[in-house]
């Protein structure tokens, strides 16, 4: 798996997601499945894969039993559907402290088990889309203590993230420990 700090150009939720695609040429030749996720931070981005994009890059190794913090900025919401368009939307957000946390703990299901976490639930993460219009996504903080089972799972899980809205900047499972020697352009 791979890490990667890069500045971004706007704001923008959809050219922040355009930027970070672009490191992945040959993904989106081949239209393969995004191969990413990432969390903003502040003018940049961290991104996560599971295919060395065309940037300066950390391999990141996880190992079965590691002890992490982790961080993740999720849209914990249950269930999708498509409309008479063909899209598809969310169906409800989870509402509860104890539902967010089932559903965090089911994402990492067979990666991992969360040993502590702190919920905390945000006010919805909306964006326009040129094609799809507004979108918006329910969103929370979790912060905790994670034990590896599956170093594998867990490796795919970090470079693909976690529910709704990982293609733009939701869902990324950052393990802060693992990201010594990142640096981005300052």
């Amino acid at each position: 798996m791979w890490a990667t700090f890069i500045k971004l150009s706007s704001d923008d939720e959809y050219l922040a997601h355009q930027s970070v695609w672009s490191l992945f040429p040959s993904a989106q030749a081949e239209k393969t499945e995004r191969p990413f996720c990432y969390q903003k931070h502040g003018g940049y981005a961290l991104v996560f894969s599971n295919v060395k994009p065309d940037s300066e890059s950390v391999e990141v190794i996880i190992n079965d039993g590691a002890d992490l913090l982790f961080d993740v900025i999720g849209s914990p919401s249950r269930g999708t559907y498509r409309d008479d368009k063909g899209r598809r939307r969310r169906m409800n957000p989870h509402t509860t402290v104890e539902s967010m946390n089932d559903w965090l703990k089911r994402r990492l299901d067979g990666a991992a088990l969360v040993t502590s976490v702190i919920t905390k639930p945000l006010s919805p993460h909306a964006f326009s889309h040129p094609k799809s219009g507004r979108i918006v996504h329910p969103q929370a903080h979790f912060r905790g203590r994670l034990k590896v089972v599956d170093a594998g799972k867990m490796s795919e899980i970090v470079a693909r993230g976690i529910g709704q809205a990982a293609a733009f900047g939701l869902g990324a499972v950052v393990l802060p420990e693992l990201l010594n020697g990142l640096r981005g352009e300052q």
